[in-house]
C-alpha cells in the first residue's frame, strides 16, 4: 500500500544542448538557478547525460537526461530493422 501526500516544493530546471564547454553551461545554470533552501525535491533536466559529470554533488538533485536522436522510435512492427535515424541520417 502507499500513501499520497503533500510532497514539498519540488524545483525542477532544465538545461538544452551545449556542444561545446558544457561544464560551464551546467556551473552557470547551477549558479543561475540555485536550489531554493525550503525545496523537498530538486531535479535537473539535462539534454546530454554526458553533462552529469559536471553537475556539483552538493546540489543534491535527481538527474534525468536523454540524447536519442530519433534512436528511440524502431520500425520493427513495420518489419524493418531500423530506428527512424539510421532511414534517414
Amino acid at each position: 500500500s502507499g500513501c499520497i501526500g503533500e510532497v514539498g516544493l519540488v524545483h525542477i530546471v532544465g538545461a538544452d544542448f551545449s556542444w561545446r564547454h558544457a561544464d560551464k553551461a551546467v556551473e552557470a545554470l547551477c549558479q543561475k538557478c540555485p536550489v531554493p533552501p525550503n525545496a523537498a525535491h530538486s531535479l535537473l533536466l539535462l539534454h546530454n547525460p554526458a553533462a552529469f559529470k559536471f553537475v556539483p554533488a552538493e546540489r543534491g538533485c535527481m538527474v534525468f537526461s536523454g540524447h536519442t536522436h530519433g534512436g528511440q522510435i524502431g520500425l520493427l512492427s513495420l518489419g524493418l530493422n531500423a530506428t527512424v535515424m539510421c532511414l534517414i541520417g
